[in-house]
């Protein structure tokens, strides 16, 4: 708080501003109005010969009675260019309000130090984010380029067979062509499903449960068709953790799905084993199928990449999916395959636990 008074070169107070100082009258002599400049006429008066210097009372209040002024910085200059004097009178911060001041000015500058730190780290998110998308982007640019023309142009080639077939008898049994056309078209909608499934999995927010993950394994095996032969074994030490269900379903689903498919002999064994680890739970999948050579290991996580058969059913994005769900989680999914040696691949799986 602080205000201003000027005078004339007599000390007559011709101005004021401020409501510290409104109780001083305009045309008031100016050491009688203002008590504690009360008898420093001479002193102030002084000044006149020294405009270069200022004449100060600090700290100071006008007590009367029990009732205790408020304490006042009072600084007087002479102006040459109004030929009069400039009296500037401000509230005098006791040492308990300089530590008030002092604390409120540190809390301001630790808070925007702090909103500087969140906006960085949050700039520093958002870089991250962008990036990512911007390769999932280039990703889908060259899916749909390359991967989804490819049943495109078998379905042109289908039907083109299949009018020939119609127009000439010769060309072949038109029952033929339907079923590769009925082949082909189910491949073709299986591929746009998967690749929708695919840019929906980073919006699934669903939340953290508390779930009794042997009984998601044991679930998931349950409903899972096996042929006769084949054989899924569960073991290991399945906690209960709060995880994101869904995801964690897809990932194991699809595990298991894969060994059981492109295994290539009718007696086919699946191993599935759980241990809880530091943050979260680990998670064997092993099979002792054909194996993977480590020349296409980094391949079957591609979108649309199939090992085997081309005319098989599967789509491949099974691995894709998996992926992209363990990464989402702040997972980790390793796999190791050396058919030369042994037979056989084992995905090993660390799922993050809330």
């Amino acid at each position: 708080m602080f205000g201003c008074l000027w005078t004339s070169e007599d000390l007559l107070v011709t101005a004021r501003f401020g409501r510290i100082v409104a109780a001083v009258p305009v045309g008031a002599q100016l050491c009688q109005a203002l008590l504690p400049l009360f008898g420093m006429e001479q002193q102030i008066g002084a000044l006149r010969r020294r405009p270069d210097r200022v004449f100060q009372i600090p700290n100071v209040a006008v007590v009367a009675g029990d009732e205790t002024a408020p304490r006042l910085n009072i600084t007087v200059l002479w102006m040459p260019a109004t030929v009069g004097y400039l009296v500037l009178v401000s509230r005098a911060l006791a040492r308990d309000d300089l530590e008030i001041e002092l604390t409120r000015q540190t809390r301001r500058r630790m808070l925007s130090e702090a909103q500087l730190v969140e906006q960085s780290k949050a700039i520093a998110a958002a870089n991250v984010e962008l990036a990512r998308a911007n390769h999932d982007l280039e990703a889908f640019t060259a899916i749909i380029s390359h991967d989804l023309k490819a049943p495109m142009r078998a379905l042109r080639y289908t039907t083109e067979d299949l009018a020939r077939a119609l127009a000439d008898p010769a060309g072949g049994d038109p029952h033929e062509h339907l079923d590769r056309l009925n082949r082909q078209s189910r491949r073709m909608s299986g591929m746009l499903t998967s690749l929708l499934a695919y840019v929906r999995l980073d919006r699934d927010d669903s939340p953290d449960e508390a779930v009794d993950t042997r009984q998601l394994i044991d679930d998931i095996v349950t409903g899972m068709p096996v042929l006769s032969g084949q054989s899924i074994t569960i073991s290991g030490s399945w906690p209960l953790s709060r995880v994101e269900r869904p995801a964690l379903d897809l990932v194991l689903r699809n595990l298991i799905e894969n060994a059981l498919k492109h295994h290539d002999r009718p007696q086919a064994r699946v191993l599935v084993s759980a241990r809880p680890a530091d943050g979260g739970i680990e998670i064997a999948v092993e099979d002792d199928g054909p194996g993977i050579p480590s020349d296409l290991q980094a391949a079957v996580f591609r979108p649309f990449t199939r090992l085997g058969d081309p005319e098989s059913d599967g789509i491949g994005m099974g691995l894709t999916l998996v992926q992209r769900a363990v990464r989402r989680a702040g997972g980790t999914l390793q796999l190791e395959s050396d058919p030369p040696r042994a037979r056989g691949c084992r995905f090993t799986l660390f799922w993050p636990t809330a």
